[in-house]
């Protein structure tokens, strides 16, 4: 998981600048185990909070997590020696997409 985070750290750095906070925060996506969402400060308003961010100061821009040990199994991988990770990133992220689908 630390390899995981700070693939996304330096990857959030590179495409958003550095000065962007980052949060990570539990969340569940079926196929990882643990999994997180990734959020950053406001590009707009900086984390103050606007209409874009909707107040709360943080946009989620990627779902992410651990590969889930059944699925390393049913890949016919042996979870005791291979792991990986896997996230998702794309502007359909927020919450409102989410329930509308």
């Amino acid at each position: 998981m630390s390899h995981l985070k700070a693939v996304l750290e330096a990857f959030n750095k590179e495409m958003f600048r550095p000065e962007r906070q980052v949060a990570f925060r539990p969340d569940f996506f079926p196929f990882v185990e643990p999994g997180v969402e990734i959020a950053i400060s406001c590009i707009i308003c900086g984390g103050s909070g606007c209409p874009v961010c909707k107040r709360s100061g943080w946009l989620e821009i990627l779902g992410a997590g651990m590969v889930h040990p059944q699925v390393l199994r049913n890949g016919g991988f042996n979870r005791d020696e291979v792991s990986g990770f896997a996230f998702g990133i794309g502007i359909d992220r927020s919450r409102d997409a989410q329930i509308r689908e």
